[in-house]
């Protein structure tokens, strides 16, 4: 059996603000909460955790496919994303997650 990923999780102090950054840049929509809050799954695919901001040592980024990657970038741009020698389409966030657009 070949491995496939599951989910990302994302440890933020807003998280309010990713919920809206992947409604409105991937159009991805909140599937579930915790009992407790402290955590949410966006698309089934996303985690995010209450907590302090993590430069995400070990990991290098998450991508997501999507119908129109210059839109996409576009929006994530109007959220303070920059896109980084990579190119157009690798984008950092100002929490410092990077996110490769397909």
């Amino acid at each position: 059996m070949a491995g496939k990923l599951d989910h990302v999780a994302i440890s933020a102090k807003d998280m309010d603000w990713y919920i809206q950054f992947f409604k409105d840049v991937f159009s991805m929509e909140v599937t579930k909460w915790n009992d407790a809050h402290t955590q949410v799954w966006i698309d089934d695919s996303v985690q995010i955790n209450k907590g302090e901001d993590n430069p995400f040592v070990g990991m290098d980024h998450i991508s997501i496919k999507v119908d129109d990657v210059d839109d996409a970038i576009e929006k994530a741009y109007k959220y303070g994303g920059v896109s980084i020698e990579r190119g157009k389409n690798w984008v950092r966030i100002p929490t410092g997650l990077l996110i490769e657009i397909i």
